[in-house]
């Protein structure tokens, strides 16, 4: 039996099917607050060559998917190299070959469209003309995601400096330690 178990007001697609906990944290979540004050923080970073640098604040969603203790990255193909911060499940499998990985471990792919649209119910829909007063090619600016074209997503690793950090239990990357 799949369950959907959301603690928020999220508008997942008609077809969807969710099983895993999501909720939202408040400014009184003091992890989520101090992993906030250090990855949402001015970043440079450029896609092709390093002349095309942008400098851009990667916000940090407020909704935990299942456990929270890693940390995602997901970029447009619009908006990147700028991207998006998102704690989700430590079990969850992103999708790049490891002998580590359970073969029930929950795939990223599963997820990555309802995140998306939760991102957008938070900062807002980017894509050009999606107001109505806005013209055709005129798009709100980032952190406004504009999904139209793709997403992509890679691990990033949880900041010592924001509580005690252990290995993943699949990747080379790191997680809050479990409270």
């Amino acid at each position: 039996m799949t369950r959907i178990n959301i603690l928020i007001d999220v508008h997942p697609p008609e077809d969807f099917e969710l099983d895993i906990a999501v909720r939202q944290v408040d400014h009184s979540d003091d992890r989520h607050e101090k992993l906030r004050s250090i990855v949402s923080v001015p970043t440079e970073a450029y896609l092709w060559i390093p002349e095309d640098a942008i400098t851009f604040t990667p916000p940090l969603s407020d909704l935990v998917y299942g456990d929270g203790r890693a940390l995602l990255a997901i970029t447009t193909t619009h908006d990147r190299p700028a991207f998006w911060l998102v704690r989700i499940d430590s079990r969850w499998d992103i999708g790049r070959p490891s002998m580590r990985v359970p073969a029930d471990a929950p795939h990223m792919s599963e997820f990555i469209d309802f995140i998306v649209a939760n991102l957008e119910s938070e900062f807002g829909n980017g894509a050009p003309g999606h107001h109505d007063d806005q013209e055709e090619d005129e798009r709100d600016p980032y952190p406004a995601i504009w999904d139209q074209d793709g997403v992509s997503w890679s691990w990033h690793d949880w900041p010592v400096e924001a509580g005690p950090v252990e290995p993943h239990p699949y990747w080379p990357y790191t997680t809050i330690a479990a409270q």
